[in-house]
């Protein structure tokens, strides 16, 4: 097998790593679109300037007209309901952005201030989701962090194969170096994969209004078994003609009507 020169080598890697910073970029950029990018720094603008009531609305036009998730969008929506009175959805959209950086410390500290005045918690008693290894997954990196790791580890693995086939004298450092990467990347894919479930099958919602009553069949009528304040957060485990089976988190099930919800 002929080898390549050493310029010829550095060429291919050149390439492949401006081929997967290429991709990036277009995924981050289909992720966030340059008018949403506007649209957020002037509402952003309209913030600073203390004007919460018209901020709100802004905040939700966007993120209904755009469909996306944005941590700052999520943080500032959260800090403008709470300097507006709204408790429930301040607390809602607080933990959408936890979500998205569940390790940033502004957006846990506001929380936990909001749930205070609220006088609740995220979970009135931990529910079987939270003690599991997948619950404590989830709090520690974000979707979007897991899929960035992946890519990194895969762009890496390739740069690192491409070496160790065209560099003679040291392939045998990029062979360990290839597959010391290529189980990060598979444990990073894994490990994505997973959350991306637990999340799906662990859906959790917020009470928005003053408070919810929580029966023992979807019927206004039915018998009242707990009423819960504006701001507790709870498992959604079914839904139903416009109610949700909720868990909540004593080992207790009952119904909710989803309009006093919040899906976070």
């Amino acid at each position: 097998m002929r080898r390549l020169s050493y310029n010829a080598v550095c060429g291919i890697v050149l390439a492949c790593l401006m081929t997967g910073l290429i991709a990036s970029f277009f995924f981050v950029r289909r992720l966030r679109p340059r008018e949403f990018k506007r649209e957020l720094s002037a509402i952003n603008a309209l913030y600073a300037k203390g004007d919460y009531k018209r901020c709100i609305i802004a905040y939700e036009n966007l993120a209904s007209r755009y469909n996306m998730r944005c941590m700052t969008l999520y943080y500032n929506l959260g800090n403008a309901y709470y300097l507006a009175g709204n408790l429930g959805r301040a607390i809602l959209y607080y933990r959408k952005a936890q979500v998205l950086a569940p390790r940033d410390r502004q957006v846990a500290d506001n929380l936990r201030i909001a749930q205070a005045e609220a006088k609740v918690t995220i979970r009135p008693e931990q529910s079987e989701t939270a003690h599991s290894f997948g619950g404590r997954l989830v709090q520690l990196f974000s979707l979007f962090e897991g899929v960035a790791a992946s890519l990194t580890f895969r762009w890496l693995l390739v740069v690192s194969v491409v070496l160790a086939v065209f560099l003679g004298q040291r392939r045998r450092w990029f062979v360990r170096l290839s597959i010391a990467l290529a189980v990060l990347f598979y444990l990073s894919v894994g490990a994505t994969v997973y959350k991306a479930y637990v999340q799906e099958s662990s859906r959790e919602a917020v009470v928005l209004g003053g408070f919810a009553t929580v029966r023992t069949k979807p019927d206004r009528n039915g018998p009242t078994t707990e009423v819960l304040l504006e701001g507790t957060t709870i498992e959604i485990k079914f839904r139903r003609d416009g109610w949700c089976q909720v868990a909540l988190g004593n080992g207790k099930v009952g119904w909710v009507e989803e309009s006093v919800l919040g899906e976070i």
